[in-house]
């Protein structure tokens, strides 16, 4: 029985040297799908081959998969994106399209939240309905103060870049979608609403409590909206960037401006009632507020001077005469909110220290040349440690320097350093000719733009992962 169980190992353990490990093997998938040959890596790169357009009316074969998908490569030759091609891809973060492109199928890329830039080909002549939806980054929710500053004062996280008067210029321009042309750059819709943002977060001050934030934002709400259904609305109506809207547009509106003021609220549904309010939790206790009933009707127009403050802060009686929820539920004069909005405090992170000084190390080794001074070194050491930046964002900032434009690297050089700062290794052929092209010809990307790519890349988050401490 040994001998058997001995012999049956031996075979076993061959057959795993010569064939390699079968689960290791099945992470990469890929197949044709008529004119079209397609190829997912076990890097989560997928990599589309072929001549003409993807197969119409047919869901993409990677369609199960798309979760894995953190890389996609159309290469020349293939002239049209399907409908859907890759939308409710959560983990895609970079897209290098062909010149070939001709045509962008109908939600292509939407809900694609972590795909920050995409380059349209000039050639490019029609996209369709919320191809590059995922662009429009208008956002109302947020879980990290850290996370809500960065959005709040970055109008340029998501971008297309286009060519000066090309088609996708002008679809992007038709849409208000961020974009840049070469020539301009322009934020678009999410642009006007994180400027109305900024604006509206100018009226409070760290001298007044919660009471008198909400109330200035409530006023200010008011003056810069008026109620109005649109029912010929051809997009999503936004309170802060069409200037008009209904109770939900009111209510979602507040509830960012209160969130962003560090005041936590929730919304009331009226239910049978038809509307929605808010309620805020102000020195500790819940209240009512309802700015779509504060505010003055007019024909088409904010009205400034006159706000109401009838429905500002009032309990669950006060509010009761002429509001209709469900108690049970929830109630201000209870406290029982079951599900609020508050922004909370990033958790720190721990880093090992020794990887933290090799990684900004290599900055220095490759990015500029020569080996780290010792005094540099630790100071951007101990500004990461102390949690003031992440190494990848030092490592941009040591990228963007003088020192380091001073070296002049042709565009090969520079990706090769990218390779190696963010992703501790050195770039396959393959993707090097394929960065190095995004760099180069009539629509080129600016190398800024590819350093935060590679910095937000699934590969370089895996690095950074790999230097934290438990």
């Amino acid at each position: 029985m040994k001998k058997t169980i001995s012999v049956f190992l031996f075979f076993m353990i061959t057959w795993l040297a010569v064939a390699g490990c079968p689960s290791a093997k099945a992470e990469t998938s890929g197949g044709t799908w008529d004119n079209i040959t397609w190829e997912l890596r076990d890097d989560g790169e997928l990599i589309v081959s072929g001549q003409g357009d993807m197969p119409a009316n047919k869901r993409a074969p990677w369609d199960k998969e798309r979760n894995k998908i953190k890389k996609v490569t159309i290469t020349e030759g293939v002239t049209g994106i399907c409908d859907r091609a890759f939308d409710s891809s959560w983990n895609l973060r970079s897209v290098t399209l062909p010149e070939s492109i001709r045509s962008i199928g109908a939600y292509a890329f939407s809900s694609c939240s972590n795909l920050t830039s995409i380059r349209i080909p000039a050639g490019v002549q029609f996209i369709g309905e919320e191809a590059l939806s995922s662009f429009n980054n208008i956002r109302y929710y947020f879980e990290y103060r850290q996370e809500a500053e960065e959005y709040l004062n970055n109008d340029f996280q998501y971008l297309i870049y286009v060519s000066p008067g090309s088609y996708a210029e002008q679809y992007v321009k038709a849409k208000g979608l961020p974009y840049d042309n070469g020539i301009e750059r322009n934020a678009g819709r999410v642009g006007i609403f994180k400027r109305a943002l900024r604006d509206a977060m100018s009226v409070i001050n760290s001298s007044m409590n919660e009471t008198q934030k909400a109330k200035a934002l409530h006023d200010w709400l008011i003056r810069h909206a008026y109620y109005y259904y649109d029912s010929e609305a051809d997009h999503q109506i936004e309170l802060l960037i069409d200037g008009y809207g209904v109770c939900s547009e009111y209510t979602i509106t507040y509830s960012v401006l209160l969130t962003l003021a560090g005041i936590a609220n929730a919304e009331v549904d009226g239910g049978e009632m038809g509307h929605v309010w808010n309620l805020a939790r102000l020195e500790g206790t819940w209240y009512h507020i309802d700015c779509t009933w504060d505010d003055p009707k007019s024909a088409r127009k904010p009205i400034s001077g006159n706000e109401n403050s009838q429905f500002f802060k009032l309990t669950d009686a006060q509010i009761s005469s002429n509001h209709v929820w469900n108690h049970e539920a929830l109630s201000a004069d209870s406290g029982h909110v079951p599900f609020y909005y508050e922004l909370k405090e990033k958790p720190p992170v721990s880093w090992n220290y020794q990887m933290i000084s090799d990684y900004i190390g290599r900055c220095y080794r490759t990015g500029l040349g020569r080996e780290p001074d010792a005094a540099g070194l630790a100071n951007w050491v101990n500004r990461i440690v102390a949690g003031e930046m992440t190494p990848a964002q030092a490592a941009e900032m040591i990228l963007a320097s003088d020192e380091m434009n001073a070296r002049n690297l042709n565009n090969r050089d520079f990706v090769r350093v990218l390779y190696i700062v963010f992703l501790n290794r050195e770039p396959d052929e393959a993707g090097l000719i394929s960065w190095v092209n995004q760099l180069e010809g009539g629509n080129a990307i600016p190398r800024a733009v590819l350093v935060s790519s590679f910095a937000g890349s699934a590969e370089s988050l895996s690095v950074l992962q790999s230097m934290m401490l438990d």
